[in-house]
C-alpha cells in the first residue's frame, strides 16, 4: 500500500484524517448571515460541536446555505420569550464560544 493510500506522511507525526483540534469544544451559532455560518462551519470542520440556534419563524434555508449547516446540531428556540431566553442562557452557559 502506498503512503497516499495508508494516510502516512513519511514522518508518522501528522494525523491521517481531518484535524480535530477543537474536539470537545461547543460553539453556539446565533447569527443568520452567510459569514457567520461559514465561520461556524470552520469550527465544525476543526472538530467543535456546533449548535445552530434559530427562531421558529425563521425563513426557509437557501440551497447555497445547506452545505454550511452540514455537521451542525440545530435547535429551534424563541429567545424573545422568557422561557426561551432562559433556555438560551443555559445553552450558552454550557458552551465555550
Amino acid at each position: 500500500m502506498s503512503e497516499m493510500q495508508s494516510g502516512g506522511n513519511g514522518g508518522g507525526d501528522a494525523p491521517a484524517g481531518p484535524t480535530r483540534l477543537l474536539a470537545g469544544l461547543t460553539v453556539i451559532e446565533l447569527a443568520s448571515s452567510m459569514k457567520a455560518a461559514y465561520c461556524a462551519r470552520l469550527f465544525c470542520e476543526w472538530g467543535a460541536d456546533v449548535v445552530k440556534v434559530e427562531l421558529p419563524d425563521n425563513e426557509p434555508r437557501h440551497q447555497e446555505r445547506l452545505w454550511l449547516d452540514r455537521g451542525k446540531a440545530n435547535v429551534v428556540l424563541d429567545w424573545r420569550t422568557p422561557a426561551g431566553r432562559e433556555l438560551l442562557v443555559r445553552l450558552v452557559g454550557a458552551s465555550a464560544v
